[in-house]
């Protein structure tokens, strides 16, 4: 917050200093001057108080009170607190809240996890704050779990941020975690191994950067990496606030040759929240079963979790698949997130 205040000190040093040399060529000299100081003066107020400034309305964005912020090479990290309730925000959206979080990640995880023909080897692309993790741990045949989240302070907050940790449960501090800070993309286009889930944490996709990670492309690599047997879980916006969005992903995933099971859930601070079971051969969702203890979710609700709405379901014209050179999802996300 200060460099621009500094820099723009710099830039009125040299004019006045230029103004006073030339002094005698200047008409108005006096008036000239006086804008000048003022100006510097003004520069040197946000220099000195600039960044209290700017987080009096960076707090006026957010309901709770903020107890960190800040701003990494990828993205703002705004954590906040109010009556036990901690939130974590990138880029202006909502994470998770340790209110109701337990809702969403027990939803991403175990149906995925009971899919799989085998679980040693779990892959989780985002997932920094460590929530997901916590829940994949939960299975002793669980042998090796990889992380891949872009951002390494958001990983390294929730190793050290006593808030996190009480959400996430010290999970990376489990040696049979593996954390890689590198695009997911990337990281699939480049790896060579495969795992028996692939658990997809990723924010929306609300700008082009992370419109790859839903694309005909991505998904792709996902099925390449997939073991035998293997199963993925994506989360993939809401159903019933983004239903293009939803069904889109759903689509462009089917288009890979990959069967899906439609989930969705009520997590009480983001709404009603869609999720994609997709595996390689067909699931029968009446075998899905779970086998480690939760805060939410039961045996009876995971056949629950496939049934929409009239208002949440398929829409009935023809959907595309998003793909990289043709970004139909964007259109669809804003169109839809518009007036929330």
């Amino acid at each position: 917050m200060k460099t621009p205040f500094l820099v723009g000190m710099v830039n009125i040093g040299i004019s006045i200093w230029i103004l006073v040399l030339f002094r005698s060529q200047i008409k108005r000299f006096a008036w000239h001057l006086a804008f000048g100081i003022f100006f510097l003066v003004v520069l040197l107020l946000g220099v000195l108080f600039g960044e209290e400034t700017a987080f009096r309305f960076e707090q006026k964005m957010y309901q709770d009170t903020i107890v960190f912020s800040e701003e990494t090479a990828y993205q703002r990290i705004v954590m906040t607190r109010d009556r036990g309730d901690t939130r974590l925000y990138l880029n202006g959206q909502l994470q998770l809240s340790s209110a109701d979080e337990h809702r969403y990640h027990e939803t991403l995880v175990h149906p995925v996890m009971s899919a799989a023909n085998g679980r040693d080897k779990v892959l989780i692309l985002g997932g920094g704050d460590g929530a997901a993790l916590r829940e994949v741990l939960k299975y002793d045949d669980v042998r090796e779990v990889t992380v891949v989240d872009l951002d390494p302070r958001v990983v390294e907050l929730a190793k050290t941020d006593h808030l996190l940790l009480d959400i996430n449960e010290n999970a990376f501090s489990s040696p049979k975690v593996k954390v890689v800070h590198e695009d997911a993309f990337e990281f699939l286009e480049n790896s060579a191994a495969t795992f028996d889930a692939i658990i997809v944490d990723l924010p929306d996709p609300n700008n082009e950067s992370l419109n790859k990670l839903y694309t005909y492309e991505f998904y792709s690599l996902m099925r390449n990496r997939l073991a035998l047997g293997g199963a993925s879980a994506i989360q993939a916006t809401s159903p019933l606030f983004a239903p293009m969005v939803y069904w889109t992903v759903d689509h462009t995933i089917q288009s890979t040759g990959l069967h899906t099971v439609n989930m969705h859930v009520d997590v009480p601070s983001f709404g009603d929240w869609g999720f994609i079971l997709a595996t390689r051969e067909q699931v029968n969702v009446n075998e899905l079963s779970l086998r480690v203890a939760t805060d939410f979710l039961t045996e009876d609700m995971l056949q629950a979790l496939t049934v929409f709405g009239k208002d949440a379901r398929r829409p009935e014209e023809e959907l595309e698949v998003n793909r990289l050179i043709n970004p139909i999802l964007l259109d669809h996300y804003e169109k839809a997130w518009r007036y929330y």
